[in-house]
């Protein structure tokens, strides 16, 4: 008996293996190959300075929470109040992942031919961390556009989790805060 058990045992723990490695291969073909190959435009990007806590409107990014040794914890969420991206609404989902400086993700995805000439595309984020503004704690992220050569499910948080430090975003200009001759929290430097 003890001997069947323990046969059923190593059975399940091989199923569960093989279902594990089959999510991490659908992964790997589903987000991360297309995602990789990526096309950027080399004349496009922005700094993004967002305040700590709630944040309504920032692609599927609802709060940042800084901790004490420079990373952000970031809730994502359908986001719904003010932000509809080209595809629609954001599905209903949440999740929360910490990320390091320099650190770059995608926060939302239009992942299908949205109506020509509109390819796939995505929106690729880099964490650079906080930074004091008029005496107030901001969130300092590097924001560029990219197309997509093949289109992708945009599932969430699974876009998230699969765009993790995929390419190394290089910011143009120097941060220097919205406060500093920018007139709002999209501004680029030179």
């Amino acid at each position: 008996m003890t001997a069947l058990i323990f046969i059923f045992s190593v059975i399940g723990v091989g199923i569960l293996l093989v279902g594990m490695n089959f999510q991490a291969i659908y992964n790997n073909v589903t987000y991360t190959i297309p995602l990789k190959n990526a096309k950027f435009d080399v004349n496009d990007g922005h700094y993004d300075y967002l305040p700590l806590g709630h944040v309504s409107g920032m692609n599927s990014m609802e709060r940042f929470d800084l901790l004490p040794n420079g990373d952000v914890l970031i809730t994502f969420g359908s986001n719904s109040e003010n932000y509809r991206p080209p595809s629609g609404r954001l599905p209903e989902f949440s999740h929360t992942q910490t990320f390091k400086t320099n650190d770059t993700f995608v926060p939302v995805c239009s992942g299908t031919i949205l109506q020509e000439p509109y390819p796939p595309g995505i929106q690729a984020i880099k964490y650079l961390g906080p930074m004091e503004i008029d005496g107030e704690t901001q969130l300092v992220f590097w924001h560029e556009s990219a197309t997509l050569q093949q289109e992708i499910p945009c599932s969430y948080p699974e876009i998230i989790q699969s765009s993790l430090n995929l390419w190394e975003l290089r910011e143009q200009g120097v941060p220097t805060g919205y406060g500093h001759g920018c007139k709002n929290h999209y501004c680029l430097q030179p």
